[in-house]
C-alpha cells in the first residue's frame, strides 16, 4: 500500500471504534488520537509492557481489527537485526527520495502506530493489498 492507504486505514479505524481506551476520534487527521496499535497486533509474541493501553499490555485484547500485526523486526543495512518480539515494520510504496522510503511501525510500548522514514537500504516487512 502507499502512504496514503496506509494513512486512509488508520483514519478509518480511529473513527469507526478501534482505538484502544474506546477514544472515539471522527477527523480526517492520522495524527490525532491515533490509538490504534492495539487493534492492529496479534494477541501472542509480543514483549509485554506495563503501561496501559499500549500493544505489549493485556495481549488478550488485542487484534480487534483482525490485521494480525507481528513483532518481526526489522534488518539493518548492515545486515544486523533489531526489534524481534518488540516491533513490527512495514515499508510504503511511497518513496520520500534522497534514498528513503516511507514506513509505517508499531513497538510493544506504543499505543498508535507511526509513520517514518527509513534507508531503502534496511529490510522492514511488506504488506500487500488487492487492488
Amino acid at each position: 500500500p502507499t502512504d496514503s492507504e496506509w494513512s486512509q486505514m488508520e483514519i478509518y479505524l480511529q473513527n469507526t471504534g478501534f482505538n484502544s481506551g474506546e477514544i472515539l476520534d471522527n477527523d480526517v487527521n492520522r495524527l490525532t488520537n491515533n490509538y490504534t496499535a492495539k487493534a492492529l497486533s496479534s494477541g501472542t509474541l509480543w514483549s509485554s509492557s506495563s503501561y496501559e493501553n499500549t500493544v505489549g499490555n493485556d495481549l488478550s485484547v488485542n487484534n480487534a481489527s483482525s490485521f494480525s500485526a507481528l513483532p518481526g523486526g526489522s534488518r539493518g543495512a548492515e545486515g544486523d537485526f533489531y526489534g524481534v518480539g518488540r516491533d513490527a515494520y512495514w515499508w510504503t510504496k511511497t518513496s520520500a527520495g534522497n534514498g528513503k522510503g516511507y514506513c509505517r511501525t508499531i513497538g510493544y510500548t506504543n499505543d498508535g502506530m507511526k509513520r517514518e522514514m527509513y534507508s531503502n537500504g534496511n529490510g522492514l516487512s511488506v504488506r500487500c493489498v488487492k487492488d
